[in-house]
């Protein structure tokens, strides 16, 4: 699951949540945060984007290692994101995500 942050910023950036099961399969790990891992998983998601136009595109993820879940409040009972409940919860990640520009 993932959720794109950049509303109001210069270019938009993504929580990810990765599915452990489909990690396995692709011999993923899902706690790495190096940055060689995180490139990895940039350039995966940018060629999911291909057709969207450059400003449409996520330049920078963070991993987040918490599932959301209707019962962590951080998604509804149908499965809708709860953006500011995330973007409160995880603030800290978004604030890395654009340091320096």
């Amino acid at each position: 699951m993932a959720g794109s942050v950049g509303e109001a910023k210069s270019f938009l950036t993504a929580l990810i949540v990765l599915n452990k099961e489909a990690c396995k399969a692709e011999s993923i790990d899902p706690t790495d945060t190096s940055e060689q891992q995180l490139e990895l998983l940039t350039a995966r998601v940018a060629s999911h984007l291909g057709s969207f136009p450059g400003y449409a595109r996520i330049r920078r993820i963070a991993l987040v290692q918490e599932p959301w879940t209707p019962e962590n409040g951080l998604i509804t009972p149908t499965l809708k994101l709860r953006r500011s409940r995330i973007l409160e919860q995880h603030s800290a990640e978004v604030e890395t995500l654009y340091s320096g520009h």
